[in-house]
């Protein structure tokens, strides 16, 4: 490793073990995370990581002979990086038993306590941050924005997180916050937090959308933020407000199943019944690909499935189906424009798909349908289109096989559509689903400061980037599934 790439910390001697078996007073405002929370498992894993390169960068370190000097800010550096990346507690480094095999892997090692831990892992948010806050400002295209709220233990916590696509067009999701919130936990309370936190990070001029749940906080939330930013906003905010997919498939399969509950003698045929909603999450829940596109036809999916089932022959599964059908007309009856449109933008839909799906479900409404759709296409493209441009050629995508990465094609097309590729470049980046951290909180939220639990969750997504979400064989599955209704279509 490059010591010029390698943080200042302070070598602080005082903080220093001596003593293997001593214990460090811990200061009353670094609380840290309970070792009894580091799995045994977890544990050895991260032991041989640690211990093959020092054994490997060492000599026979033994009887204290042989051993390569090495460079102790490199190796705290690394492990004060481990302590992020894999989830250790502070204390790992204070460990008597990982101090033995620290020790034994090479003598000149030097010792530090879990307070210079909890200092570096501070340090290290803070130059990460720099980073990001780099690379957000080259970021040529808009970014979309996903908050959500929830309680934890005795506080709630607010999360921001990012979604953009880089200047290779890969698909990035980072977290800018995760922070506590204090009351009151008022619309207008969290518009001003979200506002601080933009301009923190200089995105004034390159919010795209919002997408957060059904929560009437975060309706009146919206509509606060939308008046801040409206001058710098795409159409005045048009295509602003989006809302959480997966929470709305959520209330809708709540209220089918609660007309079932008691039917569990038809428990088997029930499951065929909640399946399509079971895929459409899944598909929907990824953040390695885009979902943007995905949306119009899982919905329209549902939408048809629910009118071919609406008069079931089972008095209990037709009661079901008429309860989903009144949510699914509250809330996705009527498409969202800028996901309507987003698969206007994937080529193996294009505009013939859209119709079908249209006529399929209403043949009198169809043309109206498709003319609104047309129209709002063409109004957000004339945001994109240069003035004084000369016509480009064709407007006309070639159609994709299937399985083909939409975000491939448009890249390795931006050179031919260009204003286009400008505006799919923004869309593709659209989220449908806020993505929830609460997992993180249960080891964290009781045992450290909020700006303790800050650095390290979001430190943590900075150098590893999130989980693989929802790009296991499922998810695979439901994508090949949807390549082929579009190729039987």
């Amino acid at each position: 490793m490059d010591n010029r790439s390698i943080m200042s910390l302070n070598n602080d001697n005082d903080c220093m073990s001596e003593n293997e078996d001593s214990k460090q007073e811990m200061d009353e405002n670094n609380h840290v995370v309970d070792e009894s929370l580091m799995s045994t498992t977890e544990m050895v894993k991260e032991m041989e990581l640690i211990l093959c390169f020092l054994i490997r960068n060492t000599g026979s370190a033994q009887d204290g002979t042989g051993a390569r000097k090495i460079d102790d800010m490199i190796f705290r550096e690394m492990i004060d990086v481990a302590i992020v990346e894999h989830d250790l507690p502070y204390a790992f480094v204070e460990y008597r038993r990982v101090r033995e095999a620290f020790q034994y892997a090479n003598p000149t090692i030097k010792f530090w306590c879990r307070n210079i831990a909890v200092a570096d892992v501070l340090k290290i948010f803070e130059r990460e941050k720099m980073k990001l806050r780099q690379v957000l400002s080259e970021v040529l295209g808009r970014v979309c924005l996903t908050t959500d709220l929830w309680r934890a233990i005795t506080l709630k916590v607010i999360s921001v997180l990012l979604l953009t696509l880089d200047a290779n067009w890969n698909l990035r999701a980072e977290i800018l916050s995760f922070c506590a919130f204090r009351p009151p936990h008022s619309g207008p309370a969290i518009a001003m937090k979200l506002m601080e936190l933009i301009k923190e990070w200089g995105l004034c001029k390159k919010v795209f959308t919002i997408i957060v749940d059904n929560a009437f906080s975060n309706d009146n939330m919206q509509g606060v933020l939308k008046r801040q930013l409206r001058k710098d906003l795409v159409c005045s905010g048009e295509f602003f407000h989006i809302r959480c997919a997966a929470h709305i498939l959520n209330l809708i399969v709540q209220d089918g199943l609660a007309v079932i509950s008691e039917a569990f003698e038809k428990i088997r045929d029930n499951v065929k019944y909640v399946k399509p909603f079971d895929q459409m999450t899944k598909l929907i829940s990824g953040s390695s690909y885009p979902t943007s596109n995905l949306y119009f036809m899982e919905v329209w999916k549902i939408q048809s499935w629910l009118r071919s089932n609406e008069f079931y022959e089972d008095e209990v599964i037709g009661e079901m189906v008429a309860s989903i059908k009144v949510k699914f007309d509250k809330y996705l009856t009527d498409y969202n424009d800028i996901l309507a449109i987003a698969a206007m933008l994937y080529p193996r839909l294009k505009l013939k798909v859209l119709e079908y799906c249209y006529h399929s479900l209403d043949p009198a409404s169809c043309k109206s349908e498709m003319d609104y759709i047309g129209n709002k296409m063409l109004k957000l493209y004339g945001v994109y289109k240069k003035k004084n441009t000369s016509t480009q050629s064709s407007q006309e995508a070639y159609a994709l096989p299937a399985g083909y990465d939409v975000i491939k094609y448009w890249k390795d097309n931006s050179n031919r559509f260009k204003e286009l590729s400008r505006m799919v470049f923004d869309v593709l980046c659209i989220l449908i689903k806020t993505v929830s951290s609460e997992s993180s909180l249960v080891k964290y939220m009781s045992r450290l400061l909020p700006s303790n639990f800050q650095a390290l969750i979001c430190a943590r997504n900075w150098l590893r980037g999130f989980e693989v979400i929802g790009f296991n064989g499922d998810n695979r599955r439901s994508r090949e599934e949807q390549e082929e209704n579009i190729t039987e279509i």
